[in-house]
Parts: structure tokens; C-alpha cells; sequence
């Protein structure tokens, strides 16, 4: 009864040990990730402003290099003119700049989904990591430790990818949900008893 009670409190700990260590590698690429869009949004920074400069005109030494039509004024006051003229300039600054603009865009929604996915690892990587501790310290509310841990570590942070902040809820898997969270509550119920 000794070893069995031993080795099931073993595979435990060797269970939470490895839930932390498939935790910190995800944070980990999460964090390298982040890097990598960090350093692509400011290139992209860099080729927008470039680009603008050219459209501009502020680099006259890059107009033999990198040449764009040019639309001309019209000679005349006449209105539709003066209404084709602009939008023909204005679609020219488009069609420019629209290739950074868009990896500008892409960048920042990428590096937010991998910050949240980043904080969201961190997180579950923290609560599986402490949990041994805590159970070490409170060694009452060890089951309703656990189950909390479990409770918080079912939702997946993937499911936060291309959602709004607001909209994103730690809803987990369902079906684990229904087998966990009755022994969430029978363990919560029974630490209310233990304290009374």
C-alpha cells in the first residue's frame, strides 16, 4: 500500500512536471515568435515611411532608382477633371504603398495573437509549475488544489488566435469540462467543510 500510494503520488508529480515542461517550450516558441513579428512590424514600419518618402517626393536623389508614373495637373479649371486628377493620384499612393501598409497590418494582429497566446502559457505554465507547492503546503486542500489546477489548465490558449480581447473566454474543452468540474465542486464543497 506504501509503494502504491508512493508511486501513484510519483506519477503525480511526473505528470505536472511534464504538463510545465510542455508549457515553458510552448511559451518559449511563443516568445521567439513574438520576436520574429516584433522585428517584421518594424520593417514594416521602416517600408511604409520609405514608401511615403517616395510618393512624396522627400528622397530626390532615390527618383532615378525607383521611378513612379507621375500624373499630370490638368490645364484646365474644369471640375471632373480636377476630380480625376486627384483620384488618379490618390489611387497611385494606394497602389505604392498598399504592399507595406498590408504586411504593416498583417504584423501588428500577428504579434497581438502571439502576445496573448504568449501570456496565456505563461499562465498555465505558473499553475502547473507551483502546483507541487502548494499541495506540499496546504497538504489538506490538496484535491481541491488539484482540481482548480485542472479546472484552470483545460482552456486552450489557440482558441484565443483572431479574436477580439473581449470576446475571448477561457470556455476549455467541454467535454473534460463536464468530467472535471464535478470533482471541482465535491473538492471546493469539501475544503468549505474542512474549514468549518
Amino acid at each position: 500500500d506504501r509503494l502504491l500510494a508512493r508511486s501513484r503520488a510519483v506519477l503525480g508529480e511526473a505528470t505536472v512536471s511534464g504538463l510545465s515542461d510542455s508549457f515553458a517550450k510552448e511559451m518559449n516558441e511563443a516568445s521567439a515568435q513574438l520576436r520574429q513579428m516584433q522585428r517584421l512590424f518594424f520593417v514594416s514600419v521602416a517600408l511604409l515611411l520609405l514608401g511615403a518618402g517616395i510618393v512624396l517626393d522627400a528622397f530626390p536623389w532615390l527618383s532615378n532608382i525607383v521611378r513612379i508614373a507621375k500624373v499630370e495637373a490638368p490645364k484646365s479649371g474644369d471640375a471632373l477633371a480636377i476630380a480625376i486628377y486627384l483620384l488618379e493620384n490618390f489611387l497611385r499612393t494606394l497602389t505604392f504603398l498598399l504592399a507595406p501598409l498590408i504586411l504593416l497590418i498583417y504584423a501588428a494582429r500577428r504579434y497581438i495573437e502571439l502576445f496573448r497566446m504568449k501570456a496565456h502559457y505563461t499562465y498555465k505554465y505558473t499553475v502547473a509549475a507551483s502546483l507541487p507547492g502548494f499541495k506540499l503546503e496546504a497538504p489538506t486542500y490538496a484535491e481541491a488544489i488539484t482540481a482548480s489546477a485542472f479546472k484552470e489548465l483545460l482552456f486552450n490558449p489557440g482558441d484565443s488566435v483572431g479574436k477580439p480581447e473581449e470576446a475571448v473566454e477561457k470556455s476549455g474543452n467541454s467535454f473534460l469540462q463536464r468530467l472535471i468540474e464535478p470533482l471541482v465542486k465535491k473538492a471546493m464543497d469539501k475544503m468549505g467543510a474542512v474549514s468549518e
